[in-house]
């Protein structure tokens, strides 16, 4: 897995266990999976 270090929009999701950065090259992309995962938040 890589991040695009060309963008600054990126999502860090904390696990017990893990730490995942993940992003896209398109930055609205990342807003939107962002988004989709805040409405998922418990």
């Amino acid at each position: 897995m890589y991040v695009w270090l060309e963008q600054s929009e990126v999502i860090q999701i904390k696990t017990k266990k893990y730490t995942v950065f993940m992003n896209n090259k398109d930055k609205d992309q990342t807003t939107a999976w962002y988004e989709q995962l805040k409405k998922a938040e418990p």
